[in-house]
């Protein structure tokens, strides 16, 4: 999946670490995760979602095997960990008034447009942030 997001301010990070209002992640949860039913063989199976929620741009999708702790990359040099315990990862605009709930949750600048490229737990945003959710940090250096 590939699409375009506007420029600016975005928290990226498992949104079960973005609000410290449950009732705000449960509107969240809602409104910008994406499971398929449509197989009643399979269940629901987790999707990736672009959406406006609350007047900002979202982007959410799972990562390749559910939980666990991710390196994030500007320009192909670690800049974090992301914690994982939703089996979602996602992109949120920043308006002033969302404060994260964790220090799991990292604040990127995009000076342009940028586009969101999503396949199978890979994610890229822009041309610098990246983040593989196929390999798990192995816990050396940070």
């Amino acid at each position: 999946m590939k699409v375009e997001f506007p420029s600016g301010y975005y928290w990226i990070g498992d949104p079960g670490y973005m609000f410290a209002d449950e009732m705000e992640y449960e509107d969240f949860f809602k409104g910008c995760l994406y499971f398929d039913t449509s197989d009643i063989h399979k269940g629901p199976v987790a999707k990736p979602k672009a959406c406006i929620w609350n007047k900002k741009s979202v982007f959410t999708a799972p990562t390749a095997f559910g939980d666990g702790v991710f390196e994030l990359y500007d320009c192909g040099t670690m800049i974090g960990l992301l914690d994982v315990d939703t089996g979602f990862l996602a992109l949120v605009e920043v308006d002033g008034k969302i404060q994260p709930a964790s220090d799991q949750v990292y604040l990127v600048k995009f000076d342009a447009p940028f586009d969101i490229d999503y396949d199978d737990g890979i994610f890229k945003f822009g041309e610098c942030i990246e983040i593989n959710t196929k390999e798990f940090w192995d816990g050396g250096e940070e």
